[in-house]
């Protein structure tokens, strides 16, 4: 069963209502379905009867409902008066739009949704005339053309060398890369974190410079949908936008993939930002963060920070007039706020990526500006009764080796350095960023937030509560009127598949 009529969802004058030639051949003119309510629900499984057992074969003539099984939940008195029954898990909902979405651009057998049937769907319903299977009558095999989504070999290739190479900050998720199959030209083994972290923050960058713009461009808008909705704090006024955004995104797919592409799985975003709106944000019910236990270094933290406490500011103003001791002690790695950091030196030597920072910098009638950089030495001064620890930092040139592009990523050039009479920073002023090499660029690098541990920082003891930052809406803009024909095959390389 394929689910697709998203544009139920869009305004009824939109123009894509009227398209045909580009979705199913047909105008949508009906409104988004009405919501059932509970009792309205209810009134249908009432007199179900459940089966357990080994099933018996079901009467031809009886007439076939929505529903096989009546749930147990029923029984409660205020079951039918809930806004929302049951909850959309977004961790599973990410975990198979991910595994459909790699399969289907890798064409890894098993995973993709394209196919030879397929392709005959399209042939059945006289579409996509430029995709359909196209038939040896010597040979009698099939070729089945490359369509807009499917990769050529060096864009595989491409993809997958950039997800190997990446190093992300210690914590932040599991080593994406010992996911690549390189010689399988595979992606395999993902659980559902990691899904989450690919969708949401590594593969819009992994296919930077790959797939035809208008195709690349609405798969970053769903992975940016996912990123916005998985916010554990939300702008409710946010959240109209969020569901406009989430319809187009989905029609514009209709207009690429696969109709088998579109499975329940796919469908369920749309009704994200309703059970967001009714339930709060979808962090507070997904089911990894549950699995995961306390940072096991709270203890320690909690007995230095008692123990470091400082309850007399005059004392400390005098020790810091007195200046630090002249011994400084460096290291190669430091945990402060939540973060574990480490020199250039130690990233390079480490399967993770801990030397990466930025720092908002504010002036007077100017502003703020936000600097990018990376650590060469963590130093700490000693004040006898405390310490202070510094990073010396190579920054990025501000003015030369820092942009957004149109996509909305933040592209640094680690080559443009600048500012080099002021590398100092105080530790417990930055963020920890990760940079992943722009597979589009080489030159340069695109910005990933890090992953703060909060647990003991700032007096909060309970991580999933914690969020500096609002959500941002994706910048990625679709085109909702395209002038031009649709072009659902690749004319930049013929790989497509020989049956």
């Amino acid at each position: 069963m394929v689910y697709m009529g998203h544009r139920r969802w869009l305004p009824l004058r939109h123009t894509f209502r009227r398209k045909k030639k580009i979705f199913n051949g047909k105008r949508e003119l009906q409104p988004a379905p009405k919501d059932l309510s509970g009792d309205e629900i209810h009134n249908m499984v009432k007199d179900i009867s459940n089966e357990f057992g080994k099933k018996r074969k079901r009467s031809k003539t009886k007439e076939k409902g929505m529903w096989k099984k009546k749930s147990i939940f029923w029984r409660l008195p205020y079951w039918k008066d809930l806004d929302v029954r049951h909850c959309i898990d977004l961790m599973h909902v990410e975990k198979n739009v991910c595994e459909s979405l790699v399969g289907l651009m890798l064409n890894i057998p098993g995973k993709t949704k394209d196919g030879l049937n397929a392709r005959l769907d399209l042939q059945d319903m006289n579409i996509r005339s430029e995709l359909q299977p196209i038939r040896d009558a010597e040979t009698s095999k099939v070729y089945v053309p490359p369509a807009c989504h499917t990769l050529s070999k060096d864009e595989k290739i491409a993809m997958l060398s950039c997800l190997k190479d990446i190093k992300v900050p210690s914590g932040y998720s599991a080593r994406i890369s010992k996911y690549v199959k390189l010689d399988d030209l595979k992606l395999v083994g993902m659980k559902s974190h990691d899904c989450h972290v690919l969708i949401t923050q590594i593969l819009p960058v992994a296919i930077r410079g790959i797939l035809p713009p208008k195709v690349r461009h609405t798969i970053q808008r769903l992975c940016a949908f996912f990123n916005a909705i998985g916010q554990k704090v939300i702008d409710p006024e946010d959240l109209d936008g969020l569901q406009t955004d989430i319809v187009n995104t989905l029609c514009h797919l209709e207009m690429f993939f696969p109709l088998s592409f579109f499975d329940i799985m796919v469908h369920l975003p749309v009704h994200l930002v309703k059970q967001t709106k009714l339930c709060g944000p979808a962090f507070l019910r997904e089911m990894w963060p549950f699995e995961r236990e306390h940072n096991s270094r709270f203890n320690e933290w909690f007995k230095n920070r008692v123990t470091m406490s400082m309850d007399v500011p005059n004392e400390t103003v005098q020790l810091l007039g007195m200046g630090p001791s002249w011994t400084i002690d460096t290291w190669q790695g430091y945990d402060i706020n939540g973060y574990t950091f480490y020199t250039v030196k130690q990233d390079d030597k480490s399967t993770v990526q801990n030397s990466d920072v930025r720092i908002d910098a504010f002036q007077d009638q100017v502003g703020s500006n936000t600097y990018y950089g990376r650590i060469e030495e963590i130093w700490e001064l000693n004040y006898v009764k405390f310490k202070v620890p510094l990073f010396r930092c190579r920054w990025v040139n501000l003015r030369t080796g820092v942009k957004a592009d149109k996509e909305g990523f933040t592209l640094v050039d680690l080559y443009k350095v600048g500012y080099a009479d002021e590398p100092f920073v105080l530790a417990k002023q930055v963020e920890q960023i990760f940079y992943i090499k722009d597979p589009s660029n080489k030159k340069m690098h695109i910005v990933r937030d890090g992953k703060r541990r909060i647990v003991g920082v700032d007096n909060v003891v309970d991580e999933e509560e914690y969020n500096h930052n609002l959500h941002v809406r994706p910048h990625i803009d679709l085109d909702d009127d395209p002038q031009e024909p649709v072009a659902y095959a690749r004319s930049d390389h013929t790989e497509g598949i020989t049956l």
